[in-house]
């Protein structure tokens, strides 16, 4: 990356203070490589708050103003999802899972899932639609499906449930026969559709960040967590530390899953074992 080039000057300072900032407020470990991603995102919140330079912003960052740190968290973040992404969890989350939950639970009717890092909102509504079509009797059941993320801009998008045609389309074809049932047609001038309240009134979306200094707020037990794809953003420590305390809220024999190029660490594995690809189940 040509630094002389760019509309605002970027030295190696600026970057390396940038990253640092990375990492406390979200615990997500930037490579040197990444520096042209890093002055993409953030050159457009100087344009949009009238900065002059990365200087100023850094120093204007450096105040510790929440609004400026959320802006900043926000910017840096990726949110790359899609409904029913990487389907063979969903297929296995219908075949397996929930009939196995589903009947360890009969007595109590109570089933809890959580999505960590859910982005806009497109995996914890495609659980829904899961365990909608899994649990004929729901209306009996406590069911409730925790969504969170560390993107406000992301959370708010996943709590307003709209999405384009094209977003909607992506869904594999077993699934997208079911399209009429899922969404609703919001408006039809921009092809956008909201989902069926049906699948939004078991989803409680809240802003969480998981290398929060404070301790976690939720207590458990959850029969499922999904955290996908996140853990790729994290040095191993953190990994480690996260994935820990994922199982120490999962129910016995629950189920942890994460994205397809993630795993367990070793240290953990007494705890977590294998059953299908990318899918582990707490076994004590």
């Amino acid at each position: 990356m040509n630094l002389n080039e760019n509309e605002f000057q970027f030295s190696d300072k600026n970057f390396q203070y940038l990253k640092q900032k990375v990492f406390q407020l979200t615990g997500i470990n930037l490579s040197d490589s990444k520096t042209a991603l890093v002055y993409s995102r953030i050159s457009r919140l100087l344009r949009q708050n009238h900065f002059n330079d990365f200087d100023e912003y850094c120093n204007y960052l450096e105040q510790h103003e929440p609004k400026a740190e959320r802006e900043f968290i926000n910017a840096i973040t990726t949110n790359f999802t899609s409904f029913m992404r990487e389907e063979h969890h969903f297929e296995y989350l219908q075949e397996v899972l929930l009939p196995e939950i589903i009947e360890r639970n009969r007595l109590k009717k109570r089933i809890r899932i959580w999505s960590a890092g859910c982005s806009t909102g497109e995996e914890p509504y495609s659980i829904s639609f899961v365990v909608n079509d899994v649990l004929k009797d729901i209306q009996d059941w406590d069911v409730k499906i925790l969504a969170t993320d560390i993107d406000s801009d992301a959370l708010l998008t996943a709590e307003n449930g709209l999405y384009k045609d094209k977003d909607v389309e992506q869904i594999s074809a077993s699934y997208l026969k079911r399209k009429a049932r899922y969404f609703d047609l919001y408006d039809s001038q921009t092809k956008t559709y909201s989902i069926n309240n049906q699948f939004r009134k078991i989803i409680y979306f809240k802003y969480f960040n998981l290398m929060c200094k404070e301790g976690w707020p939720m207590q458990g037990p959850f029969d499922i967590i999904f955290c996908r794809n996140v853990m790729i953003y994290f040095d191993r420590f953190s990994q480690n530390q996260i994935i820990n305390t994922f199982c120490n809220l999962l129910a016995v024999k629950g189920y942890l899953i994460l994205g397809h190029s993630e795993s367990v660490p070793s240290s953990i594995q007494n705890k977590l074992k294998y059953v299908d690809r990318t899918i582990y189940q707490r076994v004590q």
